[in-house]
C-alpha cells in the first residue's frame, strides 16, 4: 500500500454519498496451482518408506539373519572351550602334586662364554588361569594343597552355579606356577652399552625417538651359553647346553614386494630382490624335563619340536623384536631402541607348566580357534543387525505390504474399498 497513494470520490446513490477508492489494489496471484491433499499422498514424499524400499529392507535383514545364524552354528566353539578347560585342570592336578614341589626347590645358574662368573637366575611365581572344577571333582576331589615351602599352593574358590536347592557347588581351581629368571642380559653381559651413546641427544629424542646405542659387531658374533640347574631332591647337577646365541641378527624374509617389505615388515628391499630385516633379542625361554629316576634335567624338545616355551616364536629359544631402519638408522648406523635396555631375560620353565601345556592344547584341540571366535562374534552381530532391520520393517511398513498382498484390511480400508466398488485404490505404493 506503500507504493501508490489511495484516491477516492464520491458519489451518491439515492441521496446517500458513498467513498469509493480509485487506486490500485494488489492482486493475490498464485503462480501454480496447488496439488489435492489425496494426490499429494498418492506421490509420497523422499521419507516415506515406499513398497520397493521396503521389500530390498525385508530381503536385506532375512538375509542377515540366515548368514548370522550360518556363521554362529558353523562356528560354535563352546564343546572346544570346555575340552581346553577340562585338559587345562588336569595338568594343574599334574603340577600341583608331582612337579611343583621338586622343581621349586631346584638352583639354576647360567653361565655365557667371556663373561667372568655365572648368571643366577632368581625364582618367581605367578597365578595361573582360574578353570571351574568339573562338577564329580566338587564335593571334595579337588587337586590337594602342595607343600607351602613348594611356593605352588592351591587356591580354590567356591561359587554356587545354581539357585535352586540340592544344585552341586562348582569351585574355581587356581594354582601358583613357578619359573626361574634373569633380567637386563644385554647390558650384563656389554658393559659398554651402559654409557650414553656419542650422539647429539637433541637430535635422537625430536627426530628418531628414543634410541638407545648402535647395534655393535660384538651384538651379532655368537655366545655360548649353558644352563646349570641343582637338583634339590637328589642334589644332582644338570648341564643344558643352549649353543651359541646372539643377541642381534639381519635375515631375508618373504614380503611380496618393496612396498610391503618396507612398510609391513620393516625391512629393506635389497638387490636379488629380498626383504632384507634386522631384529634384536628380546627375551629367552627354555623349557626342561627331570628324570625321576636321577634327578637330571634336560632341554625338552618333544612338546612342540624345540626348546623353547611357546608357538609364538616357533618353539625356538629366542624371542625376537623387529629394528625399523626408516626411525632407528642415524648417518648410516643402526640404532637399538630405548626398550632394549631392560628387555634381554632367560627364563626357565618347566615342561609341565600349565601355562606351557596351554599352547600345546590349543594348538592339537583348537588350531582355529581364534579364527571361530572372531566369526562367531561376527555371526551374532549380523543377526542383532537383521533383527533390527526386520523390527523396523514391521513397525512402519507391514500394514502397507500385507494390504498390498491382500492379508490387511482395516476399517478405513474397508469403507474406501465400498466407496471405490471394492478396490483399495488409495492403498497402493509407489
Amino acid at each position: 500500500m506503500s507504493n501508490y497513494r489511495v484516491r477516492q470520490r464520491a458519489v451518491d446513490v439515492n441521496d446517500t454519498k458513498l467513498f469509493i477508492d480509485t487506486g490500485p489494489r494488489p492482486v493475490n496471484r498464485r503462480p501454480y496451482p496447488s496439488k489435492a491433499p489425496q494426490q499429494q499422498a498418492s506421490n509420497g514424499s523422499g521419507d516415506e518408506m515406499t513398497e520397493g524400499r521396503a521389500w530390498t529392507l525385508l530381503a536385506l535383514s532375512v538375509a542377515l539373519l540366515v548368514v548370522g545364524v550360518w556363521l554362529v552354528r558353523g562356528n560354535h566353539y563352546a564343546h572346544l572351550h570346555r575340552r581346553v578347560e577340562a585338559a587345562y585342570y588336569e595338568y594343574l592336578q599334574e603340577w600341583d602334586t608331582q612337579h611343583a614341589a621338586v622343581f621349586a626347590v631346584s638352583e639354576w645358574q647360567l653361565e655365557v662364554e667371556g663373561h667372568n662368573g655365572s648368571v643366577p637366575l632368581a625364582p618367581s611365581t605367578f597365578k595361573s588361569k582360574r578353570v571351574a572344577v568339573p562338577a564329580a571333582a566338587a564335593p571334595g576331589t579337588a587337586a590337594q594343597p602342595a607343600s607351602a615351602s613348594s611356593g605352588a599352593a592351591y587356591d580354590a574358590g567356591t561359587s554356587n552355579t545354581s539357585s535352586s536347592s540340592g544344585s552341586s557347588r562348582r569351585r574355581a581351581a587356581q594354582s601358583r606356577l613357578l619359573e626361574f629368571r634373569a633380567d637386563k642380559l644385554l647390558p650384563l653381559l656389554f658393559p659398554g652399552l651402559k654409557a650414553a651413546p656419542l650422539l647429539d641427544q637433541h637430535r635422537i629424542a625430536h627426530s628418531k625417538g628414543m634410541l638407545w646405542r648402535p647395534v655393535l659387531p660384538e651384538l651379532r658374533r655368537g655366545r655360548g651359553m649353558t644352563l646349570v640347574g641343582r637338583d634339590g631332591a637328589t642334589g644332582a647337577e644338570s648341564r643344558v647346553e643352549l649353543g651359541k646365541v646372539v643377541f642381534a641378527r639381519e635375515r631375508s624374509v618373504p614380503a611380496g614386494g618393496e612396498g610391503r617389505c618396507m612398510y609391513d615388515q620393516k625391512g629393506v628391499w635389497q638387490l636379488d630382490n629380498t626383504c632384507g630385516v634386522h631384529e634384536y633379542l628380546w627375551a629367552l625361554c627354555v623349557k626342561v624335563t627331570r628324570d625321576p629316576a636321577t634327578g637330571k634335567y634336560t632341554a625338552d624338545t618333544e612338546l612342540g619340536g624345540g626348546p623353547g616355551c611357546s608357538d609364538e616364536s616357533g618353539w625356538e629359544l629366542g624371542n625376537w623384536r623387529r629394528l625399523d631402519p626408516r626411525k632407528g638408522r642415524i648417518n648410516g648406523r643402526l640404532y637399538l631402541p630405548q626398550a632394549a635396555r631392560n628387555a634381554t631375560t632367560i627364563t626357565v620353565k618347566h615342561t609341565r607348566d600349565p601355562s606351557v601345556r596351554e599352547r600345546d592344547i590349543l594348538r592339537r584341540t583348537a588350531p582355529n580357534m581364534e579364527h571361530q571366535i572372531l566369526f562367531h562374534a561376527l555371526g551374532m552381530a549380523m543377526i542383532f543387525m537383521g533383527a533390527v532391520v526386520l523390527l523396523s520393517v514391521a513397525a512402519f511398513a507391514a500394514p502397507k505390504l500385507l494390504r498390498r498382498v491382500g492379508l490387511w484390511r482395516g476399517a478405513a480400508g474397508r469403507r474406501r474399498g465400498r466407496h471405490h466398488g471394492g478396490k483399495d485404490s488409495d492403498d497402493d505404493m509407489d
